[in-house]
């Protein structure tokens, strides 16, 4: 609701805005990086800078 509401001014509020509002919140929990998921980033990460440089772990 809250997210819907930064779409409208008035009511009672437009199944579009309701609908920008879920697809702009689905795209925000798509894009989190999970607890769990940060070792393996940078693990990643490191990996391609050495693969960058020359070096292989």
């Amino acid at each position: 609701m809250k997210e819907t509401i930064k779409y409208t001014d008035k009511l009672p509020i437009q199944t579009r805005d309701v609908q920008r509002a879920i697809s702009e919140l689905r795209n925000t929990y798509r894009n989190t990086v999970f607890s769990n998921e940060w070792q393996a980033l940078a693990k990643v990460y490191h990996d391609k800078v050495g693969l960058d440089e020359g070096y292989l772990y």
